[in-house]
């Protein structure tokens, strides 16, 4: 029979719920994920893992879940004079109270050292797992700091081994050695991720008005309508094995030679690969063929979703379009879409990729929403970043971990990233293959240096010359190291593109509009793409100064969030694969957004001189529709390079190693023609493995080596250690950071730091302000209206601006979802679509509807 403390310990307050019924429902539900849930995948693989069968494991999960919160079986927790049952029980038994002050008591630090106790005194486990286990609780509110504290009273020792021996007793963990284990931190980091998904569940509003332990029959479906109605329970398989099935829109004879070499290679293959990386040139279907062998590889290792990671906001936005009309057409709930900006998506857009349920009056349809937990949802697109940041030291990124393992991660434009984000997808890579995600990379122009360090993650004894030189290529790296490599048969994209390199100062403006206005005379639609957003603003600028007489848009990353999603429609409708609204003559000045993964098709092109690959992405902008009506003067694709008249490369050479540029220009002299695919590998590896010709070459060769050597080294601080077999090496408390933290918050990418202003009417600025004098949380409604009037700047700008000013009564410091923004009045009532202006340290900052971020000096 229970005593009156025993029945008093509780573990919520609001409404009270008693200690021993959380725990008891956290191991039913932890249960239920392994055995009835889209992480049910995982568990012949934790067996495995800990050496146990799955019924063992799932009781050795179980029991951990059943003490995770132990701790608070406490007297510094349980005694809380704010809430009122615990003062007046403590008033009434006051010899049970603590007898000392302690103001930062952590209850997870206080279970992990309780089962120590309990552990060492039963011979339960032996001495590494007993670390092991203890620490998984201790983990489970990460980045929580605080003190453990003994509690020698004996009462509440008492309370502590009877919850512990009951759970012991209905639960049964299995006595786990050492010896057992197979990979002690994949299955301790997976463990830690399980339990904290399994607390926030449990701790969830289905389960508020169990104050004391229901029976498990009911409580199982309580669990399974809860994780069904948020989008967790299991998840159906994707039908099909041809690329046929999968999009019902394609002819058999209409596939491209990729498309039909991968449906060869992995149709109802008997093995399946671990990684395999896609070459083929842009516009060769790699997307259809990477989704179709993720298909493939989904089904064989008992995979239930996808991550499909592209390199920017704008291209994720484009394909998560694409992605849920093929998941439609297969039955399977949206995909969620995930980067920093896409909660600015339409409500009724969301609405119609809720999971399962109609019923949201308790928000449970968005149960997935936050950051931390979107990548658990069975299907998702969104930035790369997003699947680096599950392996940095960031509070439950373990979590974004836990979300990968059902799925297969797709990752587009590899190539795409520099020495910094190379080092973090590679430690992405290593966490990928010990847990057993699979992998598909996808690339147009990948050095084959770059491809040899993805492949020896699962290969490591190949070396370059193992690298097979044919392009299109398939390369797969099977369970054990087996390296495969398949030349694909012919190229859908068959073209000679003319190359002339027109000698232009960096920064000049006239002769460049004037050639871009003479290049559509007779029609035609052209892109002038530059690497700077300051150089498109003056390019559109001198193409109206010059009278263009034809329709001039400008695309950046300088516009308000709402007017950047505006403008990046209009480009996919007016240069996108439907025509009806294509212009017969039209000029897009463009940044490095629409270089790579957007469908957008045009007849001539400018570019800014940059490495070869990305130059040959830039080129995939080119001609990229066959059935595009194009005038006779354009009727082969012209690439228009600008490059400097010297060495000095102005603003490209501080965006671009100048080696890369310097090669690249030299080839281009040597190349006037540039066929495809024929040319792409060989011009790739000239530029970045090609022998020094001269002493300047190898002096920047050393000089980028070094920088090279310095971002993998700054990387390495906010990374994850590399996985290993023999030990648990998950971050503690005080080596993780919140996501949003400003020092690690975009530390998935070096470059320069950003802050984002929000240019806001003044009733919607004094709302906000109004809001925060009375320390009210902004609502998600309102937050989302403001992020809308908002634009991303160099942080040193604005910096610049407000050096030594005082804090001004036109500026707010964001709060909550808005951390970090600077919120300024705006003048007008202007739509965020519209021209904005608003001062600061007496200039005037203006977000033009055409132009983007300006300032003007007052």
């Amino acid at each position: 029979m229970k005593s009156e403390l025993e029945r008093f310990v509780w573990s919520k307050s609001e409404p009270r719920k008693s200690l021993e019924c959380h725990l008891y429902e956290a191991a039913v539900v932890i249960g239920i994920l392994l055995t009835n849930s889209i992480f049910s995948n995982l568990l012949p693989d934790l067996a495995e893992w800990l050496g146990l069968t799955e019924e063992e494991t799932v009781r050795l999960a179980q029991y951990l879940a059943g003490v995770h919160d132990l701790g608070k079986a406490h007297p510094i927790f349980a005694d809380n004079e704010r809430i009122s049952f615990a003062k007046n029980f403590f008033d009434a038994h006051p010899d049970l109270r603590f007898p000392y002050s302690v103001r930062h008591y952590r209850h997870e630090r206080g279970s992990a050292e309780m089962v120590m106790r309990i552990w060492k005194r039963d011979c339960l486990f032996d001495t590494d797992l007993r670390g092991f286990f203890s620490n998984i609780l201790k983990l489970h509110h990460q980045g929580k700091n605080g003190d453990k504290v003994s509690a020698d009273i004996p009462e509440w020792v008492n309370i502590q081994d009877s919850i512990e021996s009951r759970i012991r007793e209905r639960f049964r963990p299995p006595i786990v050695q050492f010896e057992q284990l197979r990979h002690a931190d994949a299955a301790c980091t997976v463990l830690t991720a399980l339990l904290i998904l399994t607390d926030w569940l449990a701790s969830s509003s289905p389960f508020a008005g169990n104050a004391e332990p229901i029976p498990e029959e009911e409580l199982t479906k309580q669990t399974l309508a809860f994780l069904e109605r948020i989008g967790l329970d299991q998840c159906p398989a994707v039908r099909g094995n041809r690329m046929t099935e999968l999009w019902p829109w394609m002819k058999e004879d209409s596939l491209r030679p990729l498309q039909r070499a991968v449906e060869e290679t992995y149709a109802g293959c008997g093995e399946m690969p671990m990684l395999t990386v896609l070459e083929a040139p842009m516009g060769e279907g790699k997307t259809e063929a990477g989704i179709f062998t993720a298909v493939q590889m989904a089904r064989y290792y008992g995979k239930t979703g996808m991550y499909i990671a592209l390199p920017t906001a704008a291209t994720a936005n484009q394909m998560v379009d694409r992605v849920n009309s093929f998941l439609k057409d297969q039955q399977i709930p949206c995909a969620r879409l995930l980067h920093s900006m896409a909660w600015l998506r339409d409500d009724a857009e969301r609405d119609l990729c809720q999971s399962k349920g109609s019923d949201s009056a308790d928000g449970l349809e968005d149960w997935l929403k936050p950051a931390k937990r979107a990548l658990l949802s069975p299907w998702a697109v969104g930035t790369v970043d997003q699947a680096l940041m599950a392996v940095l030291r960031i509070k439950y990124g373990v979590l974004r971990l836990l979300g990968l393992t059902g799925k297969v991660l797709v990752i587009d434009e590899v190539h795409a990233y520099d020495a910094y984000m190379s080092s973090i997808l590679l430690r992405l890579l290593e966490w990928c293959r010990d847990l057993r995600i699979p992998v598909v990379m996808l690339s147009a122009t990948l050095p084959r240096e770059k491809k040899l360090s993805f492949l020896k993650i699962y290969a490591p004894s190949i070396t370059v010359d193992d690298i097979e030189k044919g392009y299109p290529l398939i390369s797969s790296v099977y369970p054990g190291g087996r390296l495969e490599q398949i030349p694909v048969r012919g190229s859908e994209q068959q073209s000679r593109t003319e190359v002339s390199c027109r000698i232009t100062p960096p920064g000049e403006c006239a002769s460049t509009a004037a050639l871009a206005l003479n290049t559509v005379r007779e029609g035609g639609c052209l892109c002038l793409l530059v690497n700077t957003v300051g150089r498109a603003q003056e390019l559109y600028a001198e193409l109206k100064k010059q009278g263009a007489d034809c329709p001039v848009f400008l695309f950046h990353s300088r516009f308000s969030a709402a007017r950047r999603e505006e403008i990046e429609k209009e480009c996919i409708r007016m240069f996108g694969p439907k025509h009806e609204e294509r212009p017969g003559k039209a000029i897009l000045v463009a940044t490095q957004v629409v270089e790579q993964s957007l469908d957008l098709d045009f007849d001539a092109m400018i570019t800014e001189l940059a490495p070869m690959d990305l130059l040959l992405q830039r080129t995939g902008r080119l001609h990229r529709h066959k059935n595009t009506i194009r005038p006779a003067v354009l009727m082969r694709p012209k690439l228009t390079v600008l490059v400097p008249p010297g060495e000095d490369y102005g603003a490209s050479g501080v965006i671009y190693y100048e080696l890369y540029l310097k090669r690249t220009k030299d080839l281009l002299d040597r190349h006037p023609v540039i066929a495809v695919p024929d040319d792409i590998p060989m011009l790739v590896d000239q530029v970045y493995t090609g022998t020094m010709t001269d002493e300047s070459e190898a002096d920047a060769w050393f000089r980028q080596q070094y920088g090279d050597d310095f971002k993998a080294g700054q990387a390495e601080t906010v990374e994850l250690r590399e996985p290993d077999p023999e030990d648990f090496l998950l971050p503690g408390n005080n080596q993780v950071f919140d996501e949003d933290d400003p020092w690690i918050a975009a530390k998935t990418r070096l470059g320069e730091d950003s802050v984002r202003l929000a240019f806001l009417p003044p009733p919607l600025f004094e709302a906000v302000r109004d809001l925060q004098g009375k320390q009210k949380n902004i609502p998600g409604s309102l937050a989302q209206k403001i992020m809308r009037y908002s634009v991303s700047i160099r942080r040193k700008t604005w910096d610049g601006l407000v050096s030594g000013e005082a804090e001004q009564t036109s500026c707010l410091g964001g709060e909550g979802k808005l951390f970090g923004m600077k919120l300024l009045c705006a003048t007008g009532e202007a739509e965020p679509v519209e021209t904005l202006t608003a001062e600061a340290a007496g200039r005037q900052l203006v977000l033009d509807r055409e132009r983007g971020f300006l300032i003007h000096d007052s």
